[in-house]
């Protein structure tokens, strides 16, 4: 299964958890677990929406429309290393076994 990396981009978005509560050992897992499956979710929503562009252009939808999922994609990837911020930010690794494509 392939696997989503994104330590690189984590550590380059330097975020910091600075003035929350300090969370227990259970607590910090379960919030790390939390995120970490929020970025493959996102990760996962880039490539359904990147599969919709061949099937758009198949049926001659507009540029515009296509330009339009386009841009989604792009959301859902910044969402996904986003989540991998905080992820980083709470001491877990961003990284995360990806589901086969279908």
């Amino acid at each position: 299964m392939p696997l989503l990396d994104l330590s690189v981009e984590a550590q380059a978005a330097n975020f910091e958890l600075t003035d929350g509560p300090i969370l227990s050992n259970m607590d910090r897992g379960r919030a790390i677990a939390t995120w970490r499956g929020r970025m493959v979710n996102e990760h996962v929503s880039a490539r359904v929406f990147a599969a919709l562009i061949p099937q758009m252009m198949k049926a001659g939808l507009s540029a515009s429309w296509q330009e339009r999922v386009a841009l989604m994609i792009q959301d859902e990837l910044r969402h996904g290393r986003q989540c991998a911020a905080v992820v980083h930010a709470l001491g877990g690794e961003p990284i995360a076994t990806l589901p086969p494509l279908a």
